[in-house]
């Protein structure tokens, strides 16, 4: 399971503060088809669902940031830098930085060096690239598309050559049992001259977030612990995404929080997540599958500031 929110680095929500995270739609579904893909997962990003379009997001954004204080809008995939999804992303980046709104986004990184001249003037705030192992054949194992890893290396080097290098996070996710892959990390990322790594330890989404679990959290704690002093060691600040804080919640006491750091959503009520189908999440529903029984936006039926006023009385 990737990053959920795709945070920047540095970012708190303040108590009156509400992050708006959006899935942009693929037509086309997504050029990877990797085993733990959360937009899957939740059933949210079918390509024969999809009922919103550019000016719905950018209505709905600019109707939040008229009833609550939106300190980040973030984009999800399936991968917002595909050519048939970037004219919808870069709408709403540009829409939320003429707002004010400090913007994010998640990508597996295979259409990045194309795209790296507009991030920089769309003066996106934080970049997360998923990279799954320092060498190809594990990369592509787990992405399960060949090729995978040259094209994310490559928007990688060049992004760690550009304006954005000091806005990139480098996120990879810990398998089961598969530690291996991503022991090469920590120098690749030295090599690179990037200096932020998240790591996500893969866990199973379920009908509700009770069901959200990491398994066996000791050998997963043993193992991050050990990727955590071998990145310090290069001059590496790693993180242990736990945005929903699904691994303290599971590990308990196997977890030192004086050898880990870990990531997790300051005001997990504030956030709220908009899917190409309409289905809109806040808060831990964010971890249930997308089935049509929440908050649902068609916008031929219901005006942006109306459904934002509905969302807005949950956050």
């Amino acid at each position: 399971m990737g990053v959920i929110v795709a945070l920047p680095k540095n970012v708190t929500l303040a108590p009156d503060e509400v992050a708006v995270t959006v899935v942009v739609p693929a037509p086309l579904g997504c050029n990877l088809n990797c085993a733990f893909c959360f937009i899957r997962a939740r059933r949210e990003a079918n390509p024969s669902h999809i009922v919103l379009q550019a000016e719905d997001y950018v209505e709905f954004i600019e109707s939040m940031v008229v009833r609550r204080n939106v300190a980040l809008v973030s984009l999800q995939g399936y991968e917002p830098l595909l050519p048939e999804s970037w004219s919808i992303s870069k709408v709403i980046l540009q829409k939320a930085r003429e707002l004010g709104v400090r913007t994010a986004l998640v990508t597996n990184g295979t259409h990045l060096a194309e795209r790296i001249d507009e991030l920089v003037a769309l003066g996106v705030g934080g970049i997360t690239v998923s990279l799954d192992s320092d060498q190809a054949a594990p990369h592509d194992l787990t992405r399960r598309t060949e090729g995978a890893f040259a094209k994310t290396i490559v928007g990688i080097r060049r992004a760690a050559a550009s304006d954005l290098r000091d806005r990139m996070i480098i996120a990879s996710v810990l398998q089961r049992h598969k530690a291996h892959y991503l022991t090469g990390m920590p120098d690749l990322l030295a090599e690179l001259g990037l200096r932020y790594w998240v790591v996500t330890p893969v866990y199973k989404v379920g009908l509700s977030i009770d069901h959200a679990t990491v398994e066996p959290p000791a050998d997963v704690v043993k193992e991050l612990t050990t990727f955590h002093r071998e990145a310090l060691s290069r001059g590496i600040s790693m993180l242990v995404d736990d945005e929903f804080e699904t691994l303290i919640r599971n590990a308990g006491e196997a977890i030192d929080l004086a050898k880990l750091r870990l990531r997790r959503m300051s005001r997990l009520n504030q956030t709220v997540r908009l899917s190409p189908d309409g289905s809109c999440a806040i808060g831990g529903d964010i971890l249930h599958r997308s089935d049509g029984s929440g908050l649902v936006w068609n916008p031929r039926n219901e005006e942006a500031s109306i459904f934002a006023g509905r969302v807005a009385e949950l956050v």
